[in-house]
């Protein structure tokens, strides 16, 4: 079991030359590299996270925006 922050790190690791951000790229990669389930609606969830951290890229934005709220959802 993991959770959605995890699987972020993963999907976008920066040796991740091929990342997309894309429901269908999250959903494969949790999929194909981690074995793990992800739905649709959990993939968006990330990139709705991502997406409002890089709007505001201020101090402990990441933690507020990213870390912090995907941690907490378990797949």
């Amino acid at each position: 079991m993991t959770n959605l922050f995890n699987i972020y790190e993963a999907a976008f690791d920066s040796a991740c030359d091929y990342a997309e951000n894309t429901t269908d790229y999250i959903i494969d990669y949790a999929d194909n590299a981690l074995n793990v389930e992800v739905t649709k609606e959990q993939a968006q969830m990330i990139l709705d996270a991502v997406e409002k951290w890089q709007e505001n890229p201020t101090s402990n934005t990441y933690y507020h925006f990213v870390e912090q709220p995907l941690s907490e959802i378990e797949v």
